[in-house]
């Protein structure tokens, strides 16, 4: 019986992706970049801190003489923090939205209104919400034109 467990973290450099200091930046001018030793440029990626872990089973029973069973797994998953990440896409990505909310209130309700920078998780639920409350006003107006119906 064997087992074998890895974990490796890459910190490469993402290239166009430069640390925001002002001799980072002023590698984007090709003419100044070129003059540069690549040592230099280097330091001034930021990293997507890849990580990659492996785990090996390996399981080997002789139930006799010359008959043995033997069981394997391997599973490896890789982690990237920053898919895409570019100058104007950082790691942590935001997406303005307009964010409106009805709050209860006498004679009606009050409408609340203002713009919220959402990550992506944050938006896509933000969506999913919006979509539901559009399936809840149809089915409210199909029910309302069907007892319309109904009593003519």
């Amino acid at each position: 019986m064997w087992g074998a467990i890895g974990k490796q973290t890459v910190g490469t450099g993402v290239v166009g992706f430069f640390q925001p200091s002002a001799t980072c930046q002023s590698y984007k001018n090709a003419t100044l970049a070129l003059a540069t030793p690549i040592e230099d440029i280097n330091a001034c990626l930021n990293t997507d801190l890849t990580e990659l872990q492996t785990t090996n089973l390996k399981g080997e029973v002789q139930l006799f003489k010359g008959n043995k069973i033997s069981l394997y797994n391997l599973f490896s998953k890789k982690v990237r923090n920053a898919r895409n990440a570019s100058d104007t896409t950082p790691l942590e990505a935001r997406a303005a939205s307009v964010i409106v909310v009805k709050v209860p209130g006498e004679p009606k309700p009050a409408v609340l209104e203002w713009v919220e920078r959402l990550d992506w998780k944050a938006y896509t639920q933000a969506l999913r919400i919006h979509m539901h409350e559009h399936t809840a006003q149809v089915e409210r107006t199909v029910s309302a034109v069907s007892q319309s119906e109904e009593l003519a």
